[in-house]
């Protein structure tokens, strides 16, 4: 999890950023190198990770010479890697 609090785009503190909350998962399988057949790779790493499990909108930045416009932080994205240790 992380939570970032609310944060101010000047020194008077009128233009306020909400605070959010956002969750991530992530697992992963080691397989040895040669149950795969590649005796020179000693570890396969498979992972798959969940980013923004609740698909949260929530502002990310913004630049105090623009205080009406943010950037979006990502939406709930998914990824899958393999790595390879020799």
């Amino acid at each position: 999890m992380r939570h970032v609090g609310n944060r101010y785009l000047f020194d008077d503190d009128s233009t306020v950023m909400d605070a959010y909350t956002t969750a991530d998962a992530y697992a992963f399988v080691d397989f040895p190198g040669k149950d795969l057949g590649w005796p020179d790779v000693k570890t396969m790493r498979l992972s798959f990770r969940v980013r923004n499990l609740t698909n949260a909108v929530y502002a990310a930045f913004s630049d105090p010479g623009y205080p009406d416009q943010v950037y979006l932080g990502d939406p709930r994205t998914f990824e899958l890697a393999m790595s390879a240790k020799w």
